[in-house]
């Protein structure tokens, strides 16, 4: 009875062990990932700075304005501290980008202590109605 306990007990901090070597090994990708991000950012603000912009292929094709158009400009404008200009530049997205922060921070957390991402009925509808209204926004900006 004894050694069946012990068994248990080396099962049990084993699993523990191993279940803080998957946090340390998702911590480790989730940095990967958003390192990688990161540089891409920079990329894209080093390119912007010289004048290289990324057209947007919507509007190359259809010679009409997707909900994302002018996002370039506005994240430029946040981060030089212009609200002002940023809604000028895109009238929605400054307003889903703090849910939408929050909410990624929150699936980054899921991500490591679970292993997982979970997103919550409120998370999905939120998603549900942000993309309704981006495409109300889309037919919208185009006819005036």
């Amino acid at each position: 009875n004894s050694c069946i306990k012990r068994i248990k007990f080396r099962r049990f901090i084993g699993q523990i062990a191993m279940g803080k070597s998957d946090i340390k090994y998702r911590i480790f990708k989730l940095v990967k990932i958003l390192l990688l991000l990161f540089a891409l950012a920079v990329f894209l603000l080093f390119l912007n700075s010289f004048g290289i912009r990324i057209p947007c292929v919507f509007r190359l094709l259809t010679g009409l304005k997707c909900p994302g158009c002018g996002t370039t400009r506005m994240c430029l404008s946040l981060l030089h501290g212009n609200v002002r200009a940023a809604v000028y530049y895109n009238k929605i997205v400054p307003f889903l980008l703090p849910p939408l922060a929050i909410i990624f921070v929150r699936q980054c957390y899921n991500y490591v202590f679970n292993g997982k991402f979970v997103f919550s009925k409120l998370e999905h509808w939120f998603f549900i109605i942000s993309i309704i209204i981006l495409l109300i926004y889309m037919v919208l900006r185009n006819i005036f």
